[in-house]
């Protein structure tokens, strides 16, 4: 932006998020309700920050010692003819990992994701226990809702910016110097759950251009950088336009989902991570899955859409409970409708029978869990093997929301997708968790929600013929 606003500089991510508490801290927070559970729901997102910070910088410290590490022509003349491909790459670990930069990147990395597991946590318990808050005063933002849109507005503005000039400076360090692919982590995508249509939108690396730091050009795109940006600015639009959409339709105050889309805004992942694609076009789907909740076949539809990732998977206990005693039927139909979408787009995409079936088995997550190559704190020293009780912990309360709570409203819709999205953090490994925009929006609307108890579907879903009105004989 320095090529139109005169010596315009680029915002740090720690100093965004320093302002970005501030500003959430003055428009949010409830000064005259001190203990309230709004409060400590600002001080958790909040929280957020230190553990997305610590990543970023943890990341360029180990890039910059990998960078440094040079193998002595002495090392390479005298061991390399002694040793396999395998030895000689470890011995150079065994040599990297004693850099000092190296340790300490590794560690603030470490300390970065427990940070993130910790608040993760902390919102899942909050989550649970939220169809139990039956109280919920009206505690609106100390704004006004013109203050709120402008600022909001005033926000996207700066992330598009963001996104745009991040990705133009992308495209141009891949035609300079090439792509960068590694060819380990591409081999293990392919033993993880997933959708290979939806792998091909590479993210831009905004935070990587925000710092300059990192390596921004890791991967090469097949799309040009501006269709990238477009897609990326386009859902981040439809993320906060969904809140508002919510808050107008379904919480009858615009005012609180104007408050939830600036929040979104305002939180420093979205600052960072706006990039993403993986990331923002879940999280649209799920946003819009509740916008249209009434209508069970579109929600279906969005839902069924949403299973690219394959994690929205275990929301289907909880979709279908919530529609059993009206719309069952259709919203089955809605998820049928988007997953065979999903796999006619894979059909299409591979060239033969036996991709097709890869392809077939990833979207449906039918493989065991990989216990090398992860990311996050299982590959920063965790042991992999307790992923397994963790994943059967998150099958479990996955099928339990099936039976509780027993009757269940908008809100319950809310929080506890919300619970089940924060929970696969905990047994995922790709990615560390950090693709928080799949669950942000619907736990931001769990923040600001009124009392939704009177929101069950035998009382709001849209009949799908209407009645005809009769009318008395005389």
């Amino acid at each position: 932006m320095s090529d139109f606003l005169l010596q315009y500089e680029k915002i740090d991510p720690a100093t965004f998020a320093v302002l970005a508490s501030f500003l959430t801290i003055s428009l949010f927070f409830k000064f005259n309700r001190f203990w309230s559970v709004r409060n400590l729901d600002i001080l958790f997102l909040i929280l957020f920050a230190p553990g997305l910070l610590l990543i970023e910088q943890g990341e360029f410290q180990q890039i910059r010692a990998v960078e440094s590490f040079r193998p002595s022509a002495v090392f390479q003349q005298g061991e390399e003819g002694e040793q396999t491909p395998e030895g000689i790459e470890q011995s150079q670990q065994d040599v990297l990992e004693q850099n000092p930069d190296f340790l300490s990147g590794r560690k603030k990395e470490f300390f970065g994701f427990l940070v993130l597991w910790t608040i993760g946590g902390l919102f899942l318990v909050r989550l649970l226990l939220d169809p139990v808050l039956v109280r919920r005063p009206l505690l609106e933002p100390n704004l006004t809702s013109g203050g709120l849109l402008f600022i909001s507005i005033s926000l996207f503005a700066l992330m598009s910016a963001n996104v745009v000039f991040a990705g133009q400076a992308y495209q141009e360090r891949i035609e300079l110097m090439g792509p960068q692919a590694d060819p380990v982590s591409e081999e293990t995508e392919a033993l993880d759950p997933g959708f290979s249509p939806l792998e091909q939108f590479s993210g831009i690396p905004v935070r990587h251009w925000l710092t300059g730091r990192g390596d921004p050009g890791s991967t090469a795109s097949i799309l040009d950088y501006r269709v990238l940006a477009t897609v990326a600015i386009i859902g981040h639009l439809l993320i906060v336009l969904g809140m508002m959409a919510t808050g107008y339709w379904h919480f009858n105050n615009v005012k609180m989902g104007i408050g939830a889309g600036t929040m979104y805004l305002l939180l420093p992942y979205t600052f960072q991570m706006s990039g993403q694609i993986g990331h923002v076009i879940p999280g649209v789907l799920l946003v819009w899955a509740i916008v249209f909740y009434r209508r069970p076949l579109f929600a279906g539809v969005l839902l069924g859409f949403s299973l690219c990732i394959y994690y929205p998977l275990f929301l289907l206990p909880l979709w279908i409970s919530f529609y059993w005693r009206r719309g069952l039927l259709r919203h089955i139909a809605g998820l049928f409708i988007g997953w065979g979408v999903l796999v006619v787009l894979l059909l299409v995409q591979t060239d033969n029978s036996a991709d097709f079936l890869v392809q077939l088995r990833r979207l449906f997550g039918i493989m065991l869990p990989r216990m090398e190559g992860l990311e996050g704190l299982w590959g920063l020293g965790w042991d992999p093997v307790f992923r397994i009780p963790l994943l059967v912990a998150f099958i479990a309360i996955s099928a339990t929301l099936a039976l509780w709570p027993p009757q269940k409203n908008l809100g319950t819709l809310l929080c506890c997708s919300a619970a089940v999205l924060v929970a696969t953090r905990f047994w995922s490994g790709t990615e560390g968790g950090l693709n928080m925009a799949w669950y942000l929006p619907l736990i931001l609307l769990t923040i600001v929600r009124p009392n939704l108890e009177d929101r069950i579907a035998l009382n709001v879903v849209v009949n799908a013929w209407p009645r005809k009105r009769t009318t008395a004989s005389g």
